[in-house]
């Protein structure tokens, strides 16, 4: 019907919205949709399967006259762990012919030692190479594997054997097809086969070196390959090669992962090659958290085994000649961390210096990013070392939104949080935040910059709800220990004081700090020094190592001065340093309010 002034149709417009949103209300439906949870990874998860931890050893560089079984009682002293009697390697080489070597007996040393000790053996053989050429010579060195399984049976022995050690250096194979080809040859004869001790078929280990990051060239297939085990130095890892690719190999194998080792560590390849203690204990730590960070992450280890055999390299730095040797409490560490599963906790565990893309509950087809389908989004992140000894105790957790379900797809928002890590052993950092969705798909990615592994904890709700800006909070005075760092004062929970300071004292030339609460956006802060000398208020964001490390504010106060004024801290929490370069203790005032 025509309406003669404007304003009446908006009135009736207005009047039938009011009675529509009544009906509705009273009909008990609600008028925002319910939070659609896209991550969680708070059900507790079960650890993976350990392997056994221990040492080759040879009487090679012990006094003339030691024996082997000598050898072996003297290490386990050393190191305070019989990691001689759990697992060992034998190695059998080949002959200038180029056939292999295999014993007639398990009489001749060092197996029959290693044998007495009852520790497991991982051997490693050699079959001809010249097989893949004379069917006949194949077939007997088919036999000689054969024969040599059933000398470990005769003897309850438990073993692996390992085909071919490092095929993927020192110009054994003239390619990665010819060492698939030797690899077809004579693995299925080894897997045929059964371990009397353990009533299981034995295992054939795919052995390559760290050399060059390239473990995969070689890679002979899923099909014949039960574990991978890698040889892996501190010269591998002062060059920068780490486990990740070898380790892939045993996570990707089809149709289902398989076990992952380390066949020999220790400190150097050659005797040319030197190695720092600081450097060792690093390396060692690296590789130990590595391994643990594998069973907190429900995946199997194999053995892991510290290489202290014939000629070690010739090198002194690869032998424990005493009780106070350096080496010595990265062996019991690695003993001590992962011969026993690490208990079932929730979460997915972060290794040092790595980066995981956080699985959400049900992936997009293509991308395997979560489906943002709300207006907005909230989370909670909790945070905790795995280990002691964290020194970079922050993970980057990127958020990234995008509109295209693709591998590699252009990030269309993204927004990166450095939140802090809680130490190991307790309830771990709680960092919570809510925003706008940005794009179609979201993915949430973590880089820990600790040189410690760190459980992470997240859920993530897609929401109805109009959120204008993306703002996540970390109460600093709430919280668990952040390693390294000192929290301020206790403040109201939540109450948006990121820090409150009365009369701290900060003694005569030296400083204290303050790790303050995460807070992004503006801040008002007022400083005051105290009657009795000069202080200096600097605030930094954390860790300097991955932030600039510049300040934010660096302000000189005289005595009894203020200062109070409205900066911008990042999306990272902020260190207060106070400084005292006086010669008398001094009282500091400070108060930090989010502008929220």
């Amino acid at each position: 019907m025509p309406f003669s002034n404007p304003v009446t149709p908006a009135s009736v417009i207005e009047a039938q919205g009011v009675e529509i949103a009544q009906a509705i209300q009273e009909a008990g439906i609600s008028l925002l949709g319910a939070p659609a949870l896209l991550y969680n990874n708070s059900a507790i998860q079960p650890a993976g399967t350990p392997g056994l931890v221990g040492a080759t050893i040879s009487n090679s560089w012990f006094p003339s006259g030691t024996t082997e079984a000598q050898a072996i009682t003297d290490f386990n002293t050393y190191v305070g762990i019989d990691l001689g009697n759990q697992v060992e390697r034998v190695y059998y080489g080949q002959l200038p012919n180029g056939n292999g070597i295999w014993p007639a007996n398990l009489s001749g040393q060092p197996i029959a030692a290693i044998i007495a000790t009852g520790a497991k053996l991982q051997v490693c053989i050699k079959p001809s190479l010249n097989g893949l050429t004379s069917a006949t010579l194949a077939a007997s060195e088919q036999q000689n594997i054969l024969n040599t399984i059933a000398l470990l049976n005769a003897a309850s022995v438990n073993f692996d054997i390992v085909l071919y050690t490092e095929p993927n250096i020192g110009g054994h194979f003239t390619s990665a097809a010819q060492f698939a080809a030797y690899w077809a040859l004579y693995a299925p004869t080894i897997r045929g086969a059964t371990c009397t001790a353990t009533g299981e078929p034995v295992k054939c280990i795919y052995n390559p070196a760290s050399y060059g990051n390239n473990s995969a060239e070689y890679y002979p297939g899923d099909a014949t390959v039960d574990v991978v085990s890698l040889d892996y130095y501190g010269t591998d890892w002062k060059a920068g090669i780490t486990p990740d690719d070898a380790a892939a190999l045993a996570d990707n194998h089809l149709p289902s992962p398989i076990p992952f080792g380390i066949s020999e560590w220790n400190a150097v390849t050659s005797g040319s090659d030197t190695i720092t203690t600081p450097q060792y204990n690093s390396f060692a730590t690296s590789l130990i958290n590595f391994m643990y960070a594998r069973l907190a992450a429900g995946k199997d280890n194999w053995d892991v085994i510290g290489y202290f055999g014939i000629n070690v390299q010739n090198s002194p730095l690869n032998q424990i000649n005493s009780s106070s040797d350096f080496k010595v409490p990265a062996n019991q560490n690695a003993y001590n961390d992962l011969t026993v599963a690490p208990p079932a906790t929730p979460g997915i565990v972060i290794p040092a210096s790595d980066s995981k893309t956080i699985p959400p509950i049900t992936p997009s087809p293509v991308g395997g990013y979560a489906i943002a389908n709300g207006i907005s989004y909230d989370i909670t992140v909790t945070l905790e070392s795995s280990t002691t000894g964290s020194t970079v105790p922050f993970v980057i957790l990127q958020v990234n939104w995008f509109n295209i379900d693709m591998l590699g797809a252009q990030a269309v928002a993204s927004k990166h949080w450095i939140l802090p890590i809680g130490e190991n052993g307790s309830a771990g950092t709680i960092i919570t935040g809510a925003g706008p969705q940005h794009g179609q798909f979201w993915e949430l990615k973590a880089v820990n910059k600790d040189t410690e592994a760190c459980t992470l904890i997240i859920q993530a709700n897609t929401t109805s709800r109009t959120v204008a800006d993306d703002a996540w909070y970390w109460d600093s005075a709430q919280s668990v220990n952040v390693p390294g760092y000192t929290e301020p004062n206790a403040t109201a929970p939540f109450s948006g004081m990121l820090c409150s300071l009365d009369a701290v004292n900060v003694p005569a030339n030296s400083s204290v700090a303050y790790l303050m609460s995460l807070f992004d956006g503006e801040v008002y802060l007022t400083f005051t020094a105290g009657s009795a000398g000069a202080l200096t208020f600097q605030v930094i964001p954390q860790p300097p190592g991955v932030t600039s490390g510049a300040s934010i504010y660096n302000e000189p106060l005289a005595a009894s001065d203020s200062d109070s004024r409205t900066v911008v801290f990042p999306r990272a929490p902020c260190l207060l340093t106070i400084i005292n370069s006086t010669g008398s203790a001094v009282n500091a005032y400070a108060q930090v309010v989010a502008l929220d």
